[in-house]
């Protein structure tokens, strides 16, 4: 295998991953946001 496609296979293998990266950090956020709006609602009590 080449340089370049070992550059080129590593350099879509990392986009892949920040791909997953970003799908999770989204869901987290959204659990976040309803966690936060859930103890907003509980002091509001």
């Amino acid at each position: 295998m080449s340089k370049l496609d070992q550059l080129t296979k590593e350099y879509h293998e990392l986009e892949r991953q920040l791909k997953t990266a970003d799908r999770e950090r989204k869901r987290l956020t959204e659990q976040m946001e309803r966690i936060k709006a859930a103890i907003a609602k509980e002091k509001s009590k």
